[in-house]
This record gives C-alpha cells, sequence and structure tokens, in this order.
C-alpha cells in the first residue's frame, strides 16, 4: 500500500487540511483460497543488488510503522522483486506471487471497462501482483464510492468529474469524507486538482475529446519508410494504389525512388494518422453510423457520429483472422467485419437507428436473398445483425479509408520453434569444436 496524506478539501477557502497518515488505516483483508494442490507456496529470497536492497528495507521500516505489514511465521512464502517506479529513478517492492496465483481460486468481481469511464464523461468538462488483489480492492472501492456518481474508480485510481471549479471543490469534499470515513489515504504527489485535461488510465481526457498518450501512437510515428511498392501498399491500403507515388518502380519488389518531396509527404502522412486518433464526446440522439472493412489479414471497423455535417469518430475497432478465416471468400470476410464489429459496439448501438457502410456492394442485398443461398454461418451473422440495423450501403473503397487502414493491420506474431531432441543430439555428436570439451 502507498504511504500518503488523507487530504480533505475546504471549498469556502480553497485550503487542503494534511492529516495523520498513521490515522488511515482500514481493516479490510485479503483472503487466500487455494485449490488444496499441494503443500504451502513457499520460494527462497532472492537476492538484491545492495542499493536495491537498501531501498526495500527502508520501505518495509515504513510500512511496518504504519502498520500496513508485520512479521510473519507464515509457511507461505514469495520472492521478492524490486519494480521501477514509472518517471522516477525509485524502486517500488513487490512479491512475485506467479507460484501463489497458481493455487488461488479466482474472485470473479469484475474490474471497470476503461471505455466506459471514457464514454461516460461526455457530460462533464492491497498487496501488488496477487491474483485476486485487484477484484478484492475493486470491490472494495466500489463500495466506497457507491453514492458518488461524479467519481470513476479504477482500482486505486479515482477521477472527479465536474462542470465548473465551484462544484469540482464541492465534489472533493464529498469525497475526501468518504475516504476519511472508510480510513484511506491518498498519494499526494500523484494527485491533480482542478484540471480541464488530464491524463486518465493511459488517455488524454478534455472537453474535446479523448485521444491515447503519445506513447501509444508511437509506433505510427516510427513506421519504417517503405523501399519497395509492396511495403508502400501494405501502409496506404492496396484499394489506392492508383494514387499511390509509384515513381520508377513497376514491380512491387523493385525498390523505390523516394526523393525529398516524398519522404516530407510520408512523415506528414504519420504525423496526421497519430493526430487523428482524438475520439469525439458522444452527443445523445446524434445520427450514427459504421464503416467496415475486411482484408486478407484482418477486420476493422469505425463508429461514426454526425455533427455539424461531418462525421466524427467515436469509437475503432480491428480485430486479425485466425487462419481458418482467412481462409473465406472476400463476401464472408466483410460480412464478419459487419457481424464482429456490431458485436464490438452493442452497447453504444443497442436501441439506435444507424445505417452500415461497406465497399462490398453485394452485402447491400444480404437481407434481401433467400436463406437457402445462405451457410449456416452467414445465415448466423446476418441474424445477429439485423437485430440492430438491417440497412447496409455501398460506399467506394476511397471513402473508407479508416475502416481500410484498421482491417489491415498486421500483428506480429511469435511461433514458437519444435526442438527435434535427435537431430539435436546427432549435430552436438557431429560437431568437432564440441567434441574437445
Amino acid at each position: 500500500m502507498h504511504s500518503a496524506l488523507l487530504l480533505y478539501g475546504k471549498p469556502d477557502s480553497g485550503r487542503v487540511e494534511a492529516a495523520d497518515s498513521s490515522s488511515g488505516f482500514t481493516s479490510r483483508r485479503l483472503f487466500i483460497r487455494d485449490h488444496n494442490s499441494g503443500p504451502p507456496v513457499a520460494a527462497k529470497p532472492r537476492r538484491l543488488a545492495p542499493d536495491r536492497l537498501k531501498i526495500a528495507k527502508a520501505e518495509f521500516q515504513h510500512m511496518i510503522k504504519l502498520n500496513h505489514i508485520r512479521p510473519s511465521k507464515s509457511a507461505y512464502a514469495s520472492p521478492l522483486h524490486m519494480v521501477p517506479k514509472k518517471d522516477s529513478i525509485e524502486w517500488r517492492p513487490v512479491g512475485d506471487y506467479r507460484a501463489l496465483n497458481a493455487q488461488t481460486i479466482k474472485e470473479k468481481y469484475p474490474i471497470p471497462c476503461i471505455a466506459d469511464f471514457t464514454s461516460e464523461l461526455y457530460e462533464f468538462t492491497d498487496a501488488i501482483c496477487l491474483c485476486n488483489a485487484s477484484s478484492t480492492f475493486q470491490r472494495f472501492i466500489d463500495e466506497v464510492t457507491r453514492d458518488l456518481p461524479f467519481v470513476y474508480a479504477f482500482v486505486d485510481d479515482l477521477l472527479v468529474a465536474s462542470d465548473n471549479e465551484t462544484q469540482h471543490l464541492e465534489h472533493l469534499e464529498i469525497l475526501f469524507s468518504k475516504l476519511k470515513e472508510y480510513g484511506l489515504c491518498i498519494n499526494v504527489e500523484k494527485c491533480q486538482f482542478g484540471q480541464s485535461t488530464i491524463e486518465f488510465l493511459g488517455f488524454k481526457l478534455s472537453g474535446e475529446g479523448i485521444e491515447p498518450l503519445p506513447d501509444r501512437v508511437k509506433c505510427i510515428l516510427e513506421f519504417p519508410q517503405p523501399t519497395t511498392l509492396t511495403q508502400l501498399r501494405r501502409y496506404l491500403g492496396h484499394k489506392n494504389r492508383k494514387k499511390h507515388p509509384r515513381s520508377n518502380a513497376n514491380n512491387p519488389s523493385e525498390q523505390l525512388q523516394w526523393n525529398d518531396a516524398a519522404i516530407l509527404s510520408f512523415k506528414a502522412s504519420k504525423e496526421a494518422i497519430a493526430k487523428a486518433t482524438l475520439l469525439q464526446h458522444p452527443i445523445p440522439g446524434a445520427q450514427l453510423s459504421l464503416w467496415v472493412d475486411a482484408s486478407n489479414v484482418a477486420v476493422g471497423g469505425s463508429l461514426m457520429q454526425l455533427s455539424n455535417d461531418q462525421w466524427e469518430p467515436l469509437a475503432f475497432y480491428s480485430s486479425k483472422l485466425n487462419k481458418s478465416q482467412k481462409n473465406w471468400s472476400t463476401y464472408d470476410r466483410e460480412l464478419f467485419s459487419i457481424y464482429s464489429s456490431v458485436k464490438k459496439f452493442k452497447h453504444m448501438l443497442e436501441g439506435r437507428t444507424f445505417v452500415i457502410y461497406t465497399d462490398q456492394k453485394p452485402l447491400t442485398y444480404a437481407f434481401q436473398q433467400h436463406s437457402e443461398k445462405c451457410s449456416p454461418r452467414q445465415l448466423r451473422h446476418l441474424d445477429f445483425i439485423s437485430q440492430f440495423s438491417t440497412d447496409i450501403r455501398y460506399t467506394k473503397g476511397s471513402d473508407n479509408t479508416v475502416a481500410d487502414a484498421l482491417s489491415r493491420i498486421e500483428i506480429d506474431e511469435i511461433s514458437p520453434t519444435v526442438i527435434n531432441f535427435k537431430e539435436f543430439a546427432s549435430a552436438q555428436s557431429d560437431d568437432e569444436e564440441l567434441q574437445k570439451f
């Protein structure tokens, strides 16, 4: 547990008073139920570097004084691990509970979905590493904030959303009273008050919308410069190949000749894509549309809302196809892109009227054909889609660039190599250099 001061805000004076951190303690306990599959899990202590050992001892003494930990005679023992703190030269001692987690019966209490936090904000301008620690603490913090609709709790991260500064101070006073009632502390160094733009759970939240942090779009900015026409098409999407600056390359594997203007355009396109990830806040009652596409490797979709006669992105979706799905026909893959996108955005589409846009023209007649012509899989997909919308319209591929790009995201895979031990032993015995040993 982090040691911190318990803050209590005074909206009339704007002051923040501090209370003794040792008084902030809750008697909540984390119970571990095992499968009785063996003896207690015990591991030998790991040796630490002198500087890290000094940090660990100091932290343990501090937590003992706060009554957060105590000397133990338990038969269970897990090794200590030191983790560097984010954006800091400090270290945090944690336990390596992998062996214990393997024998622990998992809690079923759900952890909130991050997207639910960000999508709801449109109306407003224990021990680490234990497998049940997050669920147990989430259950507890939900109890603490149950009557506080302006507080969004994700495990030990709290977000207070208010309309204005005066209301924000009132909300903080209520929250601090609640935390004090349950004996909870907050870390002053990690708190931000009265901010119009904040970083929360990997996203930047503001009145304009929601966008990922710069390090989350780093992969786009670091996308390597294509050297062949095939790589360039992969970056831009093959449906726009007629617009590609092909230079003198007629063969897909032939080396591209880049001039200064082309290099600048390539860099500018990456920056534009990285900046185009701003997701707008949902507008109640706004017209919705779902743009989908499929490639040979993945499916993608983008949920849009109409605002000021322009389509604004609400959410993006992309999923890689498995080995079997890659063998489907183009029609089936495009149909699956609609099915999977509707399923992904089900909570936002249910009960709403929306149009589905695809560049697969035969799909626009999907609900007009006889069911006898459809395979069982196609019928299942169409049946699910029809529960939300039957309005499928055609759009040119050049107008469906977002979904097209999402369907062409290639994910690197690690393919495990199967070791042939007989060949390994034979090669080892035939190696002259190894025989010297």
